[in-house]
């Protein structure tokens, strides 16, 4: 089954009607709406806005906000500058990385596909036996693929890195991605985690600058020193980033409440990414797939994960 973040007709169709009546209130002509994109003139000539990332904070927003959350986007679109007649110069120091699901599974052309790196491979649904033969199966839950994109960063918004661009600076995307990382790097404070006193053990990287899933890329700077086990982190939308430290037993009680926590919000508030959690050990990505149940949270950890708790357990740390 494809990953998709809307599965329901009604919620196409009620973020359609608010989109078109946001446009009437402010003025705009809109031309024609996809699911996954609009087309409004701005400046008398046609304008493309994606809707991948506006319609699901719209949808998880209170009834009351709706209007006046699509009104600001417009207008923050209206006034944003163009992605045209820009010179890698010019936009270096603002070149961002962007963790997110793949723009591939929207409905859009080839060229507007922004170039991207894998982050982490998805897997579908799949079936296990358990090692207690009496147990049976389990259903283990579908994880999405996440790709690293590049935006250029402006006030109100920004705008994605796309195929053209690279061709007018005649560069490649791993030298821009390498640029947008280090800028990231440069703009993250070297302490940027707190504690969450409601879930102990947890830390968080909520800084809103809307980069905070992408401080992924950069963990091993923001964890010092570096757990025994590596990182658990959650990133259920762009802007949370949640992570618990492989450095105790400690860390097994603190990660069910996050797990928890991750897969409600990622459902609940906009721009979201992911409700699974990722493993980073230091050198390699790999997702712990999580669902809601009745009693709690499921947790269904891979083979190399369960070795990684028993050498923590052994350690007595």
């Amino acid at each position: 089954m494809p990953w998709s973040l809307f599965s329901k007709k009604g919620d196409e169709d009620e973020f359609e009607t608010l989109f078109r009546d946001a446009c009437a209130r402010l003025g705009i002509r809109l031309q024609e709406m996809s699911a996954d994109k609009a087309t409004i003139l701005k400046d008398n000539s046609p304008s493309s806005l994606y809707l991948a990332n506006i319609k699901p904070r719209v949808l998880s927003a209170p009834v009351q906000d709706r209007p006046a959350i699509l009104e600001d986007f417009l207008r923050a679109s209206l006034t944003a500058s163009s992605d045209e007649g820009h010179t890698l110069a010019e936009v270096r120091d603002r070149l961002m990385p962007r963790i997110g699901l793949p723009f591939a599974r929207h409905a859009l052309l080839k060229e507007e596909v922004p170039p991207s790196r894998p982050f982490i491979q998805g897997r579908a649904e799949e079936q296990k036996k358990t090692r207690n033969a009496a147990q049976g199966t389990v259903v283990i839950p579908e994880v999405p693929p996440l790709e690293t994109n590049v935006v250029v960063d402006e006030p109100r918004t920004v705008w994605y890195v796309r195929h053209k661009h690279l061709t007018e600076w005649n560069v490649g995307f791993d030298a821009l991605l390498s640029i947008a990382i280090e800028n990231l790097r440069r703009r993250s404070s070297p302490n940027p985690l707190i504690r969450i006193d409601q879930m102990p053990g947890t830390f968080a990287c909520e800084t809103g600058d809307s980069y905070d899933a992408a401080r992924l890329l950069i963990l091993k700077d923001l964890v010092g020193p570096w757990p025994q086990e590596g990182v658990i982190a959650v990133v259920p939308n762009r802007d949370l980033l949640l992570c618990v430290r492989l450095d105790s037993l400690d860390s097994i009680r603190a990660m069910k409440p996050m797990f928890a926590f991750a897969q409600r919000q990622s459902t609940a508030m906009g721009y979201p990414i992911t409700g699974h959690a990722l493993w980073f050990d230091g050198t390699i990505w790999e997702y712990i797939p999580t669902r809601l149940e009745d009693k709690g949270v499921g947790v269904f950890a891979p083979d190399r994960f369960v070795l990684a708790l028993d050498r923590l357990g052994k350690s007595g740390s």
